[in-house]
């Protein structure tokens, strides 16, 4: 097998064919060491302040998720629906008397309802629990009213008890008592479990732990030589517990602080949560960040340290994929220093997937990525666009690699490493020197991982191929 030079961007190989009773030769690229970083929907240009939550695929293969702000057709956010293709489709408008400012993403309940909280609006103002039917209808599930809880953040989970359990920003019915845990049914009766300890917010979602105990991160925005961060466990009766504590360098700082240092956890199949911390944390071994795993009884082990060069900040909840490793983002570092996409196992083997996109992330907060059924990475962010910024949605998809072709009866046929709905272009042209590639028929949409292209060549005695992904 030749290999060749890769000039193309998205293009994984090309196969000269000499067909004038000639054997068939290869001359293929190397399939590409990082992904492809595909943007399938941006908003117009000065619209990042809408940027959109993390993403929930439901069974119908359709995404849903929200945006906080203005986008153009609400001022107090909305839900939305986006096909795999990029399609994106308004399905609740938030007015303020039905919620305003949906900051969390959703959860698809096994109700099949998707069930999402908003900060504010309601019937007190103060934040509402709202649910959305496969339908399309909307519901507003519950309201806070202080008493509860105020101003719910972060996405709902629902754990094994079939219950909804989230966090609230503060309570009281001025708005600002403590930050509290709730739960609550689908019927709308919301119980507050716990208050958080005061001065801390919570800095990500709950996570429900293989104890059945439900696990969560703080920051701390006013401490006087305190820890600036915390992780700490709950039950579902209330029982809370603070598992560690995190400091701003070997020296406690003095101040406030609002940096968001700790990400939130997840919950692995062998009885471990995992985690990242950010950089300039105490302790820790590196200024970078780092990738931790952590007993039920909050004993930590420190898992991957970032360089920088590989990855800086890792402000972000971990995905734990298909493959049963555990994927994630940092924020900044890596080949440009915008971050990365990272893969990490759990023993500690940790590999870039990809970088330097030019992504950014609002108030340094990253949305989680998600897996869809195609077994591509979706996530969110903010690129820059005519002077201002645009959000994005964007998925990682490996590179289309051929892996094979038959030539019978003149007929020749192409296959390719592909994905669900990936859609792709076969080109060709008469020698790997010329410049100019013809298309070859119209683009072909993939139904699973390999697809294929079949036509005759006719009298041509030589010909390369190339396969593209197709924006």
């Amino acid at each position: 097998m030749l290999m060749c030079a890769n000039t193309q961007r998205r293009w994984s190989g090309f196969l000269p064919l000499v067909l004038a009773g000639a054997a068939l030769g290869w001359c293929a690229l190397p399939a590409q060491a990082n992904l492809v970083l595909q943007t399938i929907y941006t908003s117009a240009a000065g619209r990042y302040n809408t940027w959109f939550s993390a993403l929930t695929q439901t069974p119908d293969g359709s995404f849903y998720g929200t945006t906080p702000a203005y986008d153009g057709s609400s001022p107090y956010g909305t839900v939305f629906r986006m096909t795999q293709a990029g399609a994106l489709t308004t399905r609740q408008i938030f007015l303020g008397v039905n919620g305003l400012d949906p900051e969390g993403g959703l959860v698809l309940a096994s109700d099949g309802g998707l069930y999402g909280t908003t900060t504010g609006g309601g019937a007190y103002s103060l934040g509402t629990i709202y649910r959305i039917a496969a339908t399309g209808q909307f519901q507003t599930v519950a309201a806070f009213d202080g008493t509860n809880g105020a101003s719910p953040i972060f996405t709902l989970i629902q754990a094994r008890d079939g219950f909804l359990y989230g966090l609230t920003s503060s309570s009281g019915t001025n708005n600002t008592g403590a930050a509290t845990v709730f739960r609550a049914s689908t019927a709308g009766v919301v119980t507050t479990l716990t208050n958080l300890p005061a001065n801390t917010m919570p800095s990500d979602g709950l996570v429900e732990g293989p104890d059945g105990w439900l696990y969560g991160t703080t920051t701390t925005f006013s401490f006087s030589g305190g820890p600036i961060g915390s992780i700490y466990k709950v039950s579902t009766n209330g029982t809370f517990r603070t598992l560690a504590s995190f400091y701003d360098g070997p020296v406690p700082r003095l101040g406030g602080s609002g940096d968001r240092s700790i990400g939130g956890l997840t919950t692995g199949t062998d009885g471990f949560l995992y985690g990242t911390i950010g950089h300039n944390l105490f302790p820790l071994v590196t200024s970078n960040g780092s990738v931790f795993r952590m007993t039920t009884n909050g004993v930590r082990t420190t898992l991957f340290a970032f360089s920088g060069a590989n990855g800086s900040n890792p402000l972000t909840r971990l995905l734990l994929a298909k493959d049963g490793a555990f994927y994630g983002m940092t924020a900044q570092g890596g080949p440009s220093g915008n971050g990365t996409v990272f893969r990490v196992t759990t023993n500690g083997l940790l590999t870039t997937l990809a970088g330097g996109f030019g992504l950014y992330w609002a108030n340094g907060s990253i949305p989680p990525l998600m897996q869809a059924d195609d077994g591509n990475l979706y996530g969110t962010g903010i690129v820059p666009a005519q002077g201002s910024y645009s959000s994005v949605i964007w998925r990682l998809v490996p590179p289309p690699v051929i892996t094979g072709e038959t030539l019978s009866n003149g007929r020749l046929t192409l296959t390719w490493t592909s994905f669900t709905n990936g859609s792709y272009q076969v080109a060709c042209k008469g020698a790997i020197n010329e410049t100019n590639w013809t298309a070859l028929g119209s683009p072909i949409t993939a139904t699973g991982g390999e697809a294929a292209f079949s036509y005759f060549p006719g009298s041509a005695s030589q010909c390369c191929y190339r396969v593209t992904l197709l924006p």
